[in-house]
């Protein structure tokens, strides 16, 4: 059966449940370090107590966690004490041992072992193991006393925690008498299973699969019981996964494929996209930035967040669906047999892998056979790296910055076999052609002349093109990602002052103290401006900061210092920080000292200009942020560039934010997930204080009559942003060129939050109700209106007119900075 006639069939079905009983989207993770991902998409995850430390933290999600608690059985490696008699035999299959309910005493160890964990935090408990004793009992007569005794303790689990909620794991003997007591009923292998006891995948046949089918149609229609289906696939079968994910839920079960040690992120009726990158480098503590630091805003960009490991430091396990790549960047040529094997077998699983620099395991060895990589020319002993007589080989990737450099190969010079995508190749003089930058079937290498040199003091500036390298290298999807420079079509900016030098004469005829000259400056602008003591803040600064405080829009508040310093002649994107330093939300630029040059004459700070435009285009990499030290007040050259800086901004459509819902945005956009479900929608998930993404144009426009929680849309040079209303699912779905859709009202432009948006149709007219709000008065341009079409804006009690132009647009310039409860209506077409 083909993708579309499942997601055709698996619309239905949801459709069928949901009108009678809906199983909550669950997810299945009996790993340690639970991904924060699953905790934002799904409804309930399922964790094995023993590998969750602290159960608050990971209640912090959207997600309720469900304790694993095994009934039946129980593992050899649990050492606690119990009672031989209650041992009614073994499952050598998973080394356990199993358990006699018919014992009182049994019956009320499990008991105290599900007060325990809900005293620990837990609501939710998902009972396994339920027909464990058919394994050692045979007698029919039997089987009911074992029948009678699980339902037993069911019943005896439900008045003991009448508040708590049970998911059974089958159980299909007892369910006519546990029903009522019951919230859902789970089954595994549906279409493909685990094979515990030889650790191998295997096919269900299919009159198994008819009587599972009868079995979950009955605890479904009969009971009213919502039914989850748990089916296995290896981590290198992620398409085949997806397949049977829509199989499942094609039959009207909410479904989860995963492997078999159910510790990895699998696929359910929503598919995480994940947005994190393994970086295996050196630099983890390193106080200078270095490459790993230099692909960080290159990574943010694409919607993707670093996780930085050192060699000694990782992680093992299934990796595939959590991360989506790895980056190599570290200075050792090789890491011994444990990293070979450990890199191999990530890359087996179908996880790319992008290296730069040294490979980290011979280049003649086993792994770099694998992987295509030969050694094109040993240097003899003593010899030290060939320098390159030519570019043999460069195409749209190279000269992203600068053009190659002439410089020694880095390392023993190296060839890449077929099927591959040669970015640079390099001639040496004995006439070989040595392969520097490269994609591959399993990611990328960029072995050397990444960088080039730049400036006088030791600058760099790419070589590659790092965003379409990683993007090709990883296989990164299309797909909407997380945005913090934008918002309703305005470049997000924040403003923020160190007060130091605020109680200083100013070196200007009068005299004046700097405060004074900053109180002009601040009135002028009317934005809102963070006011911070640093360490050089003395007493007179102290008190000039409560005159400060007197201004327009000023309120207390700082960022530790960010380093973003890119302009001028020998701009490069090295010269962009990351958006955070560990758990810091760092300041998206440097302050003014760093575009002084030691110079204590402040008009040279209007050199920032020139970041904000680097910045801004061709890729909108960063906010505005001006912050400055109050001193650069101090001269009439520093009041200058100030006053011209902020006639700059005040031309530029901004989106102006305080300290606080930055940093609450950045935090967002490393909590943000993003799902894809059958039909493939995007769903963006958790940080709901960032509330714009970047959408890639190849996926489409817009189709507004299907999703969800869109309040604008903008179009701009850099690309498709679309902010969504504080409340409500966020959820989008795109429509290719070709293709039509209604038109649909929305927002191109706002310069303030977006609170509600709801659009309304009826035969006589369109309704948009909204609330905004915003730090300054509001600008509203509506798109998506019929053509000139008299439309009517009601704001607190008063109304007024406003035509549409042809093209469907309205643009509205209110006196308040709040609207509460707002409405446009417009005739319809």
């Amino acid at each position: 059966m083909n993708t579309r006639a499942l997601s055709l069939l698996a619309c239905a079905a949801a459709w069928a449940v949901c009108a009678r009983a809906r199983a909550e989207d669950t997810a299945f993770f009996y790993g340690a370090d639970v991904p924060s991902e699953l905790l934002e998409v799904y409804d309930q995850v399922v964790v094995e107590p023993g590998n969750v430390p602290d159960v608050a933290a990971l209640s912090q999600g959207r997600a309720a966690l469900v304790a694993y608690v095994s009934v039946g059985e129980m593992a050899d490696a649990d050492k606690r004490p119990i009672d031989a008699r209650w041992v009614l035999g073994a499952n050598s299959a998973w080394s356990s041992r199993v358990m006699d309910l018919t014992q009182v005493g049994y019956r009320r160890f499990v008991q105290d072992r599900v007060a325990a964990l809900w005293r620990a935090g837990y609501r939710r408990f998902f009972l396994d193991t339920l027909d464990s004793y058919a394994l050692a009992v045979r007698d029919p007569q039997l089987r009911a006393a074992h029948v009678d005794a699980l339902a037993q303790c069911i019943r005896e689990l439900a008045q003991l925690l009448p508040e708590a909620r049970f998911v059974l794991n089958r159980g299909f003997e007892v369910l006519p008498a546990v029903a009522s007591f019951v919230h859902g009923v789970v089954a595994e292998s549906l279409f493909d299973g685990w094979d515990a006891a030889h650790s191998r995948y295997v096919r269900v046949p299919d009159p198994d699969r008819a009587w599972l089918i009868d079995r979950l149609r009955e605890a479904r229609d009969r009971y009213r019981l919502p039914v989850t289906v748990i089916d296995y696939r290896p981590q290198d079968e992620r398409e085949q996964a997806r397949e049977t994910a829509q199989r499942i839920a094609a039959l009207g079960f909410t479904p989860w494929v995963c492997g078999g040690s159910v510790a990895d992120v699998g696929v359910g009726a929503l598919e995480i996209m994940p947005r994190r990158v393994l970086v295996v480098t050196d630099e983890v503590s390193a106080a200078q930035p270095g490459l790993a630091r230099w692909l960080a805003p290159v990574l943010e960009y694409l919607g993707y967040l670093p996780d930085y490991r050192t060699p000694a430091a990782l992680p093992f396990g299934a990796l595939r669906g959590r991360y989506a790549g790895i980056i190599t960047a570290h200075n050792s040529a090789e890491l011994g047999a444990t990293y070979e094997t450990w890199l191999l077998q990530q890359i087996r699983a179908g996880l790319r892998v992008a290296i730069f620099g040294e490979l980290g395991f011979g280049s003649d060895g086993a792994a770099a056979r694998e992987l295509g990589i030969a050694v094109l020319e040993p240097p003899a002993p003593g010899e030290t790296a060939p320098r390159p007589i030519e570019v043999s080989t460069r195409d749209g990737l190279i000269g992203f910055e600068a053009d190659p450099p002439l410089s020694p190969v880095e390392g023993v010079p190296l060839w890449l076999g077929s099927a591959v995508v040669r970015h640079l190749e390099l001639r040496i003089a004995s006439g070989a052609v040595a392969t520097a930058i490269a994609t591959t079937r399993w990611g990328g290498l960029a072995r050397s002349h990444v960088f080039a040199p730049r400036g006088l003091h030791g600058q760099r500036a790419w070589v590659l093109d790092p965003f379409a390298f990683l993007s090709q290298a990883l296989a990164l999807p299309q797909m909407p990602v997380p945005d913090v420079t934008t918002e309703s079509g305005g470049r997000v900016a924040l403003f923020a002052i160190d007060v130091e030098g605020a109680g200083q004469n100013a070196r200007m005829r009068g005299r004046p103290l700097v405060s004074d000259a900053l109180l002009s400056l601040l009135s002028a602008a009317a934005w809102p401006h963070a006011l911070g003591t640093g360490a050089k803040s003395d007493t007179a600064d102290a008190a000039a900061l409560q005159k400060l405080m007197a201004a327009p829009g000023a309120y207390a508040d700082s960022l530790p210092i960010g380093s973003t310093t890119a302009h001028g002649s020998y701009a490069s994107l090295t010269q962009v920080s990351s958006l955070f330093a560990a758990q810091d939300v760092l300041s998206p630029i440097a302050p003014d000292s760093s575009y002084l040059e030691g110079s204590s004459e402040a008009y040279a700070f209007e050199r920032v200009l020139g970041t904000f435009a680097f910045t801004d285009a061709p890729r909108r990499l960063r906010p505005i942020a001006l912050h400055y030290h109050a001193y650069a007040a101090s001269s009439p050259g520093g009041v200058h560039a100030l006053a011209q800086i902020y006639a700059s901004l005040a031309r530029t459509q901004l989106f102006v934010v305080r300290v606080s819902d930055y940093r609450e945005r950045v935090r967002a956009f490393q909590k943000q997930a993003i799902a894809r479900d059958f039909q493939g929608d995007f769903h963006v998930c958790g940080g709901a204080a960032l509330r714009s993404v970047r959408a890639p144009t190849d996926l489409g426009a817009i189709d507004f009559s299907e999703s969800s929680g869109v309040a604008a849309e903008a179009l701009l040079a850099q690309g498709r942003y679309i902010t969504f209303a504080a409340d409500g699912p966020r959820r989008l779905r795109f429509i290719q060129a070709g293709q039509r859709t209604a038109a649909r009202p929305h927002l191109q432009r706002a310069n303030g939050r977006v609170d509600y948006f709801r659009v309304r149709s009826a035969r006589e007219h369109v309704q948009v109700a909204l609330a905004a709000s915003g730090l300054e008065p509001l600008v509203l341009r509506f798109g998506g209106l019929p053509p000139q079409a008299a439309c009517t804006f009601a704001l607190q009690g008063q109304s007024q007119r406003a035509l549409s132009d042809p093209s469907g647009r309205v643009e509205l310039e209110l006196s308040v900075a709040t609207t509460g409860a707002s409405t446009l209506t417009c005739p319809a077409p």
